[in-house]
């Protein structure tokens, strides 16, 4: 077994403490496990913004690598309280959205616009997903869960879309 020595903590360390790293000779990062866990709590507020500026500017690059972790780990699972609060909290979104003078006819045409989007997915083999044309939760603009700001559309497309909203 061989060692490398931590430019951190000045400790050596089997290669089992290392994260790996593409981008060097021995293929290992240059700070051990250990010392990176412990910058990373230390500096987790620059950490948090450094990551955040790079997911926003990558999107594209951020959405594709995540897409391919859920992908290559299908055993991976999130804690049922999590999913649950996060439906709840889109659940939320979507009751704050939906105007109160909404009457039955309008209720029965957004339930249209879904059965739709089942069939479509049925029919064409291609997963499709209802979409807000203005996004409940934009960054500039908000929209309303109303049935003309629903759209069908296939479920690649939506998720790229995110809550972006774009005038035409």
């Amino acid at each position: 077994m061989t060692t490398k020595l931590c430019l951190l903590c000045g400790m050596n360390k089997a290669n089992g403490d290392w994260a790996k790293c593409a981008g060097t000779k021995d293929g290992l990062q240059s700070k051990c496990k250990e010392c990176q866990k412990a910058y990373r709590v230390a500096n987790k507020e620059k950490h948090l913004t450094y990551a955040s500026i790079y997911r926003e500017s990558n999107r594209d690059k951020a959405s594709d690598t995540s897409r391919q972790w859920r992908k290559d780990n299908p055993n991976y699972s999130v804690p049922k309280e999590k999913v649950a609060a996060k439906a709840a909290k889109r659940r939320s979104y979507k009751l704050k959205a939906t105007p109160p003078w909404l009457d039955d006819t309008h209720y029965r045409r957004i339930e249209s616009i879904y059965k739709a989007s089942q069939r479509t997915t049925e029919r064409t083999g291609v997963q499709h997903h209802v979409d807000h044309v203005v996004p409940l939760k934009g960054r500039n603009v908000c929209g309303l869960h109303v049935w003309w700001n629903l759209r069908i559309v296939p479920a690649d497309q939506n998720l790229k879309k995110g809550n972006t909203y774009e005038e035409y």
